[in-house]
């Protein structure tokens, strides 16, 4: 492990959602303990425009922009000469393209890389061979820099080494920092409520939520569907126009608030590496209902913690039954809670990932 005063730097370019909540909660608990924390990162459309606010004082913060190839061609070189200004003793790659540019950066400098791709780029669904290829070809080409992946789930994991099997790859799960929010309500406005965090986009499947919104429906006219988050105008559209209520990008506390009146949590994710989203919702004792997806599976033990769906039949009956409690125990949702305590908190994230030093 690090002694006190030994100066690590970050490396994000995906600044939202899980990514940007991971990364920051583990420069924040390594400057708590001591340590000199730098954070480079870079802004998205979808980056909240309070991106620094989530870092503790204290860290340095320093803004280059990853977005588009001609700020990528430029960061190589502004993040090399960073990181020789500061000499760190270990360097932290989140996500795909942090992850290539920051090891392309370090080719030839002594720094210890450990690279968390957060769902690795050749793990989507959406693409085609072709492009797959080609991003299993950019990770062998960074690979030039020795580094170790940290996959967060047995699902990446396997992902990374049926490809890479050079590589060295170990895992850490995911976590939340979890802060005991308002106390459980029975639902919000006494409505029957289903609910979804995340990025409006091809991954989270948003016609796939409406789908199976209708269909619950039929059997229940009475029950809201509900999105957290934004993204893609026209599936944004779309949502709206089926009757999902589209709430934007909130703030945590808000978030938590509306997990914690609501009825059902529903993922209808294609792929993800461990979804920092489905663990809230044990914490906040959801019953949840989720596809049969990478990451999901890693999460949801069917039957046990809550249930995994194969098609819309069988994700409707499965939240019509949690909203008559019928098929789902308290014993259910308690156990869920009981083990994201104490599989996805925070402080076995931090003492797992600083062991590996």
């Amino acid at each position: 492990m690090f002694n006190k005063n030994k100066a690590i730097v970050h490396v994000i370019e995906a600044t939202a959602t899980g990514t940007l909540s991971m990364a920051a909660m583990l420069a924040n608990s390594q400057a708590k303990r001591g340590y000199d924390v730098h954070v480079i990162y870079s802004r998205r459309l979808e980056t909240p425009s309070d991106v620094e606010g989530f870092f503790n004082q204290g860290i340095s913060l320093v803004n280059i922009k990853m977005l588009g190839l001609k700020a990528q061609l430029l960061s190589f070189f502004e993040i090399r000469e960073y990181l020789n200004n500061v000499m760190p003793d270990a360097v932290f790659m989140h996500s795909s393209i942090a992850g290539f540019i920051g090891r392309i950066s370090t080719i030839w400098l002594p720094y210890k890389v450990y690279y968390i791709p957060h769902c690795i780029s050749f793990m989507r669904m959406d693409i085609n061979l072709p492009k797959k290829t080609l991003f299993i070809l950019l990770e062998c080409i960074a690979a030039a820099k020795k580094s170790t992946y940290i996959a967060c789930s047995r699902s990446e994991r396997e992902a990374i080494m049926k490809f890479l099997p050079f590589c060295e790859c170990l895992i850490v799960e995911n976590a939340v920092d979890f802060k005991r929010p308002p106390e459980k309500e029975p639902g919000l406005g006494g409505k029957k409520t289903v609910v979804t965090v995340g990025q409006i986009r091809t991954q989270k499947d948003p016609l796939r939520y409406i789908e199976i919104m209708e269909a619950v429906k039929k059997r229940d006219p009475e029950v809201d569907f509900i999105w957290i988050g934004d993204g893609d105008e026209e599936l944004k559209d779309r949502l709206k126009s089926s009757g999902v209520f589209v709430m934007g990008w909130l703030s945590k506390e808000k978030v938590w608030e509306f997990l914690f009146q609501a009825s059902v949590y529903l993922s209808t994710s294609k792929w993800e590496g461990m979804p920092v989203s489905l663990i809230e919702a044990c914490y906040a004792r959801l019953p949840i209902v989720a596809s049969e997806c990478s990451g999901n599976v890693d999460v949801v033990d069917h039957g046990r913690t809550g249930f995994i769906y194969n098609n819309i039949e069988e994700a409707g009956r499965y939240i019509s039954n949690a909203l008559a409690k019928d098929g789902f125990s308290e014993r259910q949702v308690e156990l869920a809670f009981l083990e994201a305590r104490e599989r996805f908190s925070s402080d076995r994230y931090v003492d797992e990932i600083n062991r590996l030093f």
